[in-house]
């Protein structure tokens, strides 16, 4: 199995955001920024030759102004390239086509999305194509596709299987929560319903892995709207059948709206945010040893759900969401972060800082950065060293680094250099922590 680099890490006394990648004056300088928002629907796409992370719609309500409400407004941020990082503006949709929907790419040049809320937070069962070189909306009726149509619905989850077929599970409808299972196909132009009762489940994570032709499942509200626990679900998409996968060590809890991601560099599944039960660490599940890893990098960001996110490995990128974790109000917020696990002693970086207070998230103790400072209490990573969970379980990922430097939150901070002498046992050696860093991007050309 590869290495994953990651690395363990605790925040500095310094006064600066380290890691952050834009400046104030940098996002000055950008013409447009959108409101806070979660429970959009988006991804990274390549767009002549760019890459962009993309939101559609979503929810813009806050308990802070009592302003806002879902909307038909579309953004993308660019990720390649030179320059300043920058939202951008695209063209309305016809309709609120991202609130608690799903979006996935077939073919590299449209989007297809199914479902959602409208306006007035009623599920829908609208079908939408978006192309990328035309940004032009188009909504697919049922005269336009073959087969049975999937009832209204939203909170669901698609993944694609391939450049022609997505599938989908569950969702919820009013009081109803759905266990029924979809596969659309594009070549065929048909929709057909390949499970009524797989799992009853909504805003759950969900993620194809193609070696084994399984889909993951973790987390999510089950028939009575109460959260799961750490369970992982395996599904054929073969034979459409699904078991609960027995897993050891101490996995996510309790995730909903949160970032499902299979990594095939490294055969590992990737789950992040969702709840404020953690410390906003990135759960690693070793598919080979069906055991879980909690790994805290450096920068972390705010605790927040419903976010778009995005793996282009190395990196995986987060943007915008819900900082859910607040007094348990509503502040959405427009921000961007990525983390390269090619380079793990840099953290997690900023690549956007919002500079409205629509965007910010200026209630009461959130400031807007990536401190943490949104947490009913402040990160650990800000109070002391934080080892993995289980301790030791990133060793695996890590032995191809010779050397590592640590910091402790002391009041004369001490640096030590320590050799790698692990060897190369999986999951098995002390943990180690990294000076933080800041990283310096430059300037964007928008399409």
């Amino acid at each position: 199995m590869s290495r994953l680099l990651l690395v363990l890490a605790s925040y500095s006394t310094l006064p600066a955001v380290l890691g952050q990648v834009q400046t104030r004056e940098d996002a000055l300088r950008c013409a447009a920024e959108p409101w806070g928002r979660y429970s959009a629907s988006g991804g990274l796409y390549t767009v002549r030759g760019e890459k962009y992370i993309y939101t559609f719609s979503g929810d813009t309500r806050s308990h802070e102004d009592n302003r806002g409400g879902v909307v038909s407004t579309n953004w993308r941020f660019r990720l390649s390239g030179n320059g300043t990082k920058c939202w951008e503006r695209l063209a309305d949709s016809p309709a609120a086509v991202g609130y608690r929907s799903t979006a996935t790419v077939l073919n590299g040049t449209h989007v297809y999305l199914f479902g959602g809320g409208d306006t007035s937070f009623a599920a829908t069962g609208h079908f939408w194509r978006y192309s990328l070189l035309e940004n032009i909306w188009q909504e697919l009726l049922p005269s336009e596709v073959q087969g049975p149509w999937p009832s209204e619905r939203y909170k669901h989850a698609t993944v694609k299987l391939s450049e022609t077929k997505m599938l989908l599970l569950g969702g919820r409808r009013g009081t109803t929560v759905l266990s029924d299972a979809w596969l659309f196909d594009l070549e065929r132009m048909a929709w057909s319903l390949v499970g009524s009762n797989i799992l009853q489940v909504y805003r759950h994570g969900m993620t194809y892995d193609p070696r084994r032709q399984v889909v993951w499942i973790n987390g999510g509200l089950d028939g009575n709207r109460q959260r799961y626990g750490s369970q992982l679900w395996l599904w054929n998409v073969s034979t459409y059948e699904i078991e609960l996968v027995p897993t050891e060590g101490p996995g996510p809890s309790r995730l909903a709206s949160h970032a499902a991601e299979y990594i095939e560099a490294l055969d590992a599944l990737l789950f992040w945010g969702g709840t404020c039960s953690d410390d906003v660490q990135l759960y690693l599940y070793n598919i080979a040893t069906s055991s879980w890893c909690a790994v805290y990098a450096a920068n972390r960001p705010d605790r927040r759900d419903a976010m778009v996110w995005a793996l282009d490995y190395p990196k995986f990128y987060t943007a915008q969401g819900d900082l859910i974790c607040h007094n348990f109000g509503i502040y959405p917020i427009s921000d961007v972060h990525m983390f390269d696990f090619a380079a793990p002693g840099q953290g997690w970086q900023m690549l956007y800082e919002p500079r409205n207070e629509r965007g910010r998230g200026t209630e009461a103790y959130c400031d807007g950065t990536n401190r943490g400072s949104c947490q009913p209490q402040p990160l650990l990573a800000e109070r002391s060293s934080r080892l993995s969970q289980p301790e030791g379980c990133e060793s695996g990922y890590m032995d191809s680094l010779s050397s590592w430097t640590t910091t402790t939150l002391l009041d004369t901070p001490t640096t030590t250099t320590l050799p790698n002498t692990s060897g190369t046992p999986a999951w098995g050696s002390a943990c180690r922590t990294v000076v933080l860093s800041a990283c310096i991007f430059g300037i964007v050309t928008l399409w």
